[in-house]
């Protein structure tokens, strides 16, 4: 069983939203956990912070490619309520595990 996760942190937003600079933290924190073997003990944790929208696209696309029934894995969105989070992700028609 594979255990893998990936966390996105978004604190800068378009100009007139404030930043969110505790997004950053959360994330590193998490990946912390999640990497200490005698806490999280996963095997891989991908880190993304303020990425563009392809670049969220294509690793949440990496993130559930192949994985089998037993794996575990967790994607972790640190964010601010301001981001519509579905249209990030579920207008991506071409994600595999969507469909």
């Amino acid at each position: 069983m594979a255990k893998v996760a990936l966390l996105i942190g978004v604190s800068e937003y378009e100009p007139g939203l404030k930043p969110l600079p505790a997004a950053a933290k959360d994330v590193e924190a998490m990946q912390r956990v999640l990497l200490h073997q005698d806490i999280g003990g996963f095997d891989n944790v991908t880190l993304l912070i303020n990425p563009q929208q392809y670049e969220m696209g294509e690793a949440i696309e990496r993130l559930f490619d192949g994985r089998q029934r037993d794996d575990l894995v967790l994607l972790f969105f640190s964010i601010s309520c301001t981001v519509p989070i579905y249209q990030l992700i579920v207008q991506r028609e071409r994600f595999s595990f969507l469909n």
